[in-house]
């Protein structure tokens, strides 16, 4: 088995959201990806939500939840322990997708991939 890890996104958040880049699984014959998500600081109000799913697509446009692929939400000024997710793709593409609402966000979080190959 051969794997490689990086960083995958890394922000600080006190506007909306982005999608990560998307990344291309079939090109690099990825057979598992393990995602790591933490929350290092939050500053915003009580009523901060920050939360992270991932998605998947058969061609890098159309955009599909992947079942089971939502971390937990985390809210108020609480830091969770970092959360641990591994996705076994049925399509092409993947990427991460951030929500963050409430009256004043302030946010610092990471997520890291690990990309998996079987040969």
């Amino acid at each position: 088995m051969a794997s490689y890890s990086e960083v995958y996104e890394e922000k600080t958040r006190v506007s909306a959201p982005d999608a990560s880049t998307a990344y291309n699984l079939a090109s690099n014959d990825i057979t598992m990806v393990r995602y790591m998500w933490s929350v290092t600081a939050k500053g915003g109000s009580t009523d901060e939500v920050l939360g992270m799913k991932i998605q998947d697509s058969d061609n890098g446009t159309d955009w599909l939840d992947v079942p089971d692929g939502a971390f937990a939400s985390v809210s108020g000024n609480v830091i969770l322990e970092p959360q641990f997710m591994e996705y076994v793709p049925f399509r092409k593409y993947v990427r991460a997708v951030p929500s963050h609402s409430g009256t004043t966000k302030s946010s610092t979080w990471s997520l890291e991939a690990a990309y998996l190959s079987v040969y």
